[in-house]
């Protein structure tokens, strides 16, 4: 008790609020789930919240990369992260993460274990 992630995350509203785009990859929260999309590929991987706030923790807490597999969609959220050294002119390393969405086709070992863990 008393430690330092004690309090809960407040649940956000729901629909556009808090959307954002960088580069050609769109984001937002809605129904539980932070949606990535690819408008220009028309690619869409929407990873549980209490997921993403795991793999946040993770790829801001140090230098990892991040996978995650839509299921649903077959489509893949990749999130590299890079550290450019420093220029010539001094300033400090860049630390910056990197959004690819991909469609990817899921294998029969995959889809066995998956419907041997949850049943299906």
């Amino acid at each position: 008790m008393g430690g330092e992630r004690e309090e809960t995350v407040a649940v956000k509203g729901k629909g556009k609020s808090g959307e954002e785009t960088v580069g050609n990859i769109r984001f937002h929260e809605k129904d539980g789930e932070v949606h990535f999309h690819d408008d220009a590929n028309k690619l869409k991987v929407a990873v549980p919240v209490s997921v993403w706030w795991d793999a946040w923790n993770t790829v801001s807490g140090r230098r990892t990369d991040w996978d995650y597999i839509d299921l649903k969609r077959s489509t893949l959220l990749r999130v590299s992260q890079s550290v450019l050294g420093r220029s010539d002119t001094g300033q400090d390393e860049l630390c910056d993460l990197h959004l690819t969405l991909e469609k990817v086709r899921i294998g029969n070992t995959y889809q066995a274990l998956q419907r041997f863990t949850e049943g299906t």
